[in-house]
């Protein structure tokens, strides 16, 4: 018996640590983040760099933090690895009829170049990007956008992502929440999408 999964028709994927691996050197984005904390009198030693983020965007450094992030990435846009397993179950969905989308807290532009350079850009009906939405996850800014994108019922539709922002964001919208992992073991035992 099939998972409800393929019930469905509209497919939002989380990017890193989802569609992607990263191998980014995050220490160095944090030390040059908490320096620019310093220059707001904002102590953020020993502090998580999601949170780091979080607390910046909200104080007049929110543009040089967008700057500093932005510029991190393209840097080292090279560095985000999608695996071949991960490549043939995109192929194999968009190619079954499937809309596919994105929603992440990465930079719109990264995603783009980086799915241009695996060639499969044109996959994705819509890309939401930290740009795009005025409030990260877990606040489902970017979900929603892509449900009024779609204008489809939410019934058919399902969030795919790596970590508890992601199923809370799907939560709040009532949409369908798998982990990448779960969605990948469901293609997994399919002899035609191998790992290798």
């Amino acid at each position: 018996m099939k998972d409800k999964f393929f019930e469905k028709k509209y497919i939002i994927f989380d990017f890193d640590g989802t569609l992607v691996q990263s191998e980014l050197p995050w220490q160095d984005l944090k030390k040059s983040l908490i320096s620019l904390g310093e220059d707001y009198h904002i102590n953020l030693e020993n502090v998580p760099l999601t949170e780091i983020i979080y607390t910046l965007h909200y104080t007049p450094a929110k543009q040089k933090v967008l700057n500093e992030i932005e510029s991190f990435e393209i840097t080292h846009n090279n560095k985000f690895i999608m695996n071949q397993l991960t490549q043939n179950i995109i192929k194999s969905l968009a190619r079954d009829g499937y809309k596919l989308a994105i929603f992440s807290n990465n930079f719109k532009q990264t995603i783009q170049q980086v799915f241009s350079d695996y060639k499969m850009l044109s996959l994705f009906d819509i890309i939401i990007g930290r740009k795009e939405v005025k409030f990260y996850k877990p606040i489902p800014e970017g979900l929603i956008k892509i449900i009024d994108y779609w204008k489809c019922s939410r019934n058919d539709m399902v969030f795919i992502g790596d970590n508890e922002l992601d199923k809370k964001a799907a939560t709040i919208v009532e949409i369908d929440y798998y982990s990448i992992n779960d969605f990948l073991n469901l293609f997994k035992e399919d002899l035609n999408l191998t790992d290798e």
